[in-house]
């Protein structure tokens, strides 16, 4: 029986056994043929996990409250991370190189000696396909340059939180009740989802597979302060409370009974990222600025006041507009272009405005007869009309870099509802 050709299947639901079959093996006419191969991780077959832990001690308070201080842990570990695993990467050291890169070959030949003390080798025999020299340094230069070696099944990824949690919570006494939580929280991490990068969350990554602690940052929803209260307070005025406990039923109808309602949600703004200019003549996904902080100062510029900030003009560069301090991150394409950032993801010490919002609510119920409730309602979210700023420009290439472009459309809305119940 003859052999079956290299990567043919020894048995066929249609035709039935093809023989023993070869062993693949370098095919140059398969130079344009090959796009995006993909990869079996060896540890593949690793299940990831998660480890959680908590410590509470709570306390119960004078004034029917109680106090609640916790510490919580979450680990993730083994998580699916397909785009870390870019096995067929440049290595750095090759960057050396610059231009050269560029160069197109078509044979082993043509390689300058430099590449080829680098390990440079032409992949498809003397066929003479012309390729750029960059690909003759990468792991597996059989991969044609405008294709890519994809992993599947990598558990490279993790995520790692930690949080301080306290909660003062009142029942109801005298008319007023709340719940209260503070949280002071880290979320670490090297991947944006474990979804892949279908809605294009892990997008960039790696900076550099050869060192992957480089994608490890806090997340994209770290926020390190968070404060949220809910309350409600029965107004002590009206039939039956504090203050007008015998006033006529007709006046208790329009001042007395009335509740007033809150919810306040406070945050730390979310981590900010930069983007560079990406290496040219290579594979490498993405860049990140050169950060130039050797004193460990603000990152923010000392020129830029919330007060004085004028929305009226935002396409020119103005220091009072500038929320980063950028001569402190620089592209690494304005000192050469072949230079990689240190930049870490997500910068943790430079984040977006913090955001404050506050909901009320003032009701009245309403018991003409027994089984009807009639409930006149006033709401207002957004009470106090607050905006954070945003759209801050975040390429260092760009004129506008650290520019602040807009303002969050965060309205105040005022509402009104009659409900009937029966």
């Amino acid at each position: 029986m003859n052999q079956p050709a290299p990567n043919t299947p020894a048995f066929n639901w249609d035709n039935g056994y093809n023989g023993v079959v070869k062993a693949a093996a370098l095919d140059p006419s398969a130079a344009y043929s090959i796009w995006g191969p993909v990869s079996w991780d060896p540890n593949g077959g690793r299940v990831g996990y998660t480890q959680q832990w908590n410590f509470n001690i709570q306390r119960e308070l004078p004034g029917n409250m109680v106090v609640d201080v916790g510490y919580i842990g979450t680990k993730s570990t083994a998580l699916q991370a397909n785009e870390l695993r870019k096995m067929n990467q440049m290595p750095t050291k090759a960057l050396q190189l610059g231009d050269t890169l560029g160069q197109w070959i078509n044979n082993d030949a043509s390689i300058p000696a430099a590449a080829k003390a680098l390990g440079a080798r032409y992949p498809y025999g003397n066929q003479g396909d012309w390729l750029p020299l960059w690909q003759t340094l990468t792991p597996y230069p059989t991969v044609i340059y405008w294709s890519d070696l994809y992993s599947w099944n990598s558990p490279l990824g993790f995520s790692d939180y930690q949080a301080l949690e306290i909660q003062i919570n009142k029942r109801l006494s005298k008319g007023l009740q709340f719940l209260s939580n503070y949280t002071f929280s880290k979320n670490l991490g090297n991947i944006s989802s474990a979804f892949g990068d279908t809605w294009g969350m892990n997008y960039g990554r790696p900076m550099d597979y050869y060192n992957l602690s480089l994608d490890k940052s806090v997340l994209e929803f770290d926020q390190t302060h968070v404060v949220k209260i809910g309350a409600s307070y029965e107004l002590p005025v009206g039939r039956n409370r504090a203050f007008g406990s015998k006033m006529p039923m007709l006046l208790d109808s329009l001042i007395g009974g009335w509740t007033l309602q809150y919810i306040g949600n406070y945050t730390s703004g979310t981590p900010i990222g930069f983007g560079a200019t990406g290496t040219p003549n290579s594979n490498f996904a993405t860049n990140r600025p050169i950060v130039n902080n050797p004193g460990g100062g603000s990152l923010l510029s000392s020129s830029f006041t919330t007060s004085n900030f004028d929305m009226t003009d935002l396409s020119n560069a103005r220091p009072d507009k500038s929320y980063i301090d950028t001569s402190k991150i620089v592209d690494p394409a304005s000192i050469d272009r072949y230079l990689r950032g240190n930049a870490a993801r997500l910068i943790s010490q430079l984040r977006n405005f913090p955001t404050y919002s506050e909901d009320t609510a003032l009701q009245k119920n309403f018991v003409p007869h027994e089984g009807i409730r009639f409930q006149i309602r006033a709401e207002a979210l957004n009470l106090f009309n607050r905006h954070r700023f945003a759209g801050i420009n975040t390429d260092p290439a760009s004129p506008l870099f650290g520019q602040i472009s807009g303002v969050s459309d965060d309205r105040r809305q005022v509402q009104f509802g009659v409900r009937a119940d029966f």
